[in-house]
């Protein structure tokens, strides 16, 4: 990594409590502009104009990125310009006046509260890897997590005495956990020192291995298990946090309440999962009336 963006890589990890995942993807996002300017010092990158911002996130869409790809390359290069500005290196942000590449249509895979049972309970055998799948299915539904917030968990982060887990990131968030969560996840601590070879280590969720499980064992852990519970629909790690909102809606909560539960700072991003529960309430209404 070259030296001028070290310092960029440290404000993320100390003020913005940035998920390593993050750190990684938003230093990539810069240094690839860095290298479409053909910068080659900090003082040639704060001269960076709204138009050459926007020329590169032209070219990222002509290599068929998609959408939620350049906004957070947009976040990215935002975020590092308000470290420069802040650093007194550049005098704007100029990010900030390239619109949002408009969104992407497709509607995520989400699963019928009869699909999120079967997907819960698939893992019905007795072994300990099943025991630690049970735990972080529940887990992730029972909060809304992120797969990167999940897997960064460490057994300290559980407070399952109170019925709740700390979950450490840009702001430290305390999610309530319900029993059925908390019943599984005891289970699972009981049962975690078999999978450790090291009795120090701190994550929450190990692999066979007794190391700290990857975003990338999670995914086929997902997909495995959604075969097993004969689910159709190709989801992903996010189908659990949509399911949950969409989910939460159905019962009644608000985007409001989505907002907190799923700790957005932003308030339109838990109003689109209103107007995706309108999408898929009308689709359910064709086909059945």
């Amino acid at each position: 990594m070259e030296d001028r963006f070290l310092g960029f890589r440290r404000y993320l990890v100390q003020q913005k409590r940035a998920a390593p995942n993050t750190v990684a993807s938003y230093l990539r996002d810069v240094a690839g502009l860095d290298r479409f300017a053909g910068f080659s010092a900090d003082i040639d990158y704060a001269a960076a104009s709204p138009d050459l911002v926007s020329s590169y996130l032209n070219q990222l869409k002509d290599q068929g990125r998609k959408p939620s790809t350049l906004n957070r390359v947009r976040a990215s290069i935002s975020c590092y310009y308000r470290y420069l500005t802040e650093q007194g290196i550049a005098n704007g942000n100029p990010a900030k006046s390239v619109p949002l590449p408009p969104p992407s249509r497709s509607i995520p895979a989400i699963l019928t509260t009869a699909e999120m049972d079967r997907l819960l309970s698939a893992p019905n055998d007795h072994d300990i890897l099943s025991c630690r799948d049970r735990a972080m299915l529940e887990l992730l539904y029972a909060t809304g997590l992120k797969v990167t917030a999940l897997t960064a968990l460490n057994v300290d982060d559980l407070h399952l005495e109170m019925g709740f887990l700390r979950s450490a990131g840009r702001h430290e968030r305390m999610l309530p956990l319900y029993q059925t969560a908390v019943d599984k996840l005891r289970e699972y601590i009981k049962r975690r020192p078999a999978l450790l070879q090291d009795p120090g280590e701190p994550a929450l969720f190990v692999n066979s291995n007794g190391g700290r499980l990857t975003r990338q064992g999670f995914w086929k852990i997902i997909k495995q298990r959604a075969r097993q519970a004969g689910i159709q629909k190709d989801i992903t790690p996010q189908s659990l946090r949509h399911s949950l909102a969409i989910h939460l809606l159905q019962n009644g909560a608000t985007p409001q309440d989505l907002q907190q539960i799923l700790g957005y700072e932003d308030p339109t991003a838990a109003q689109q999962y209103a107007k995706l529960f309108r999408q898929s309430w009308m689709g359910n209404y064709s086909q059945l009336h």
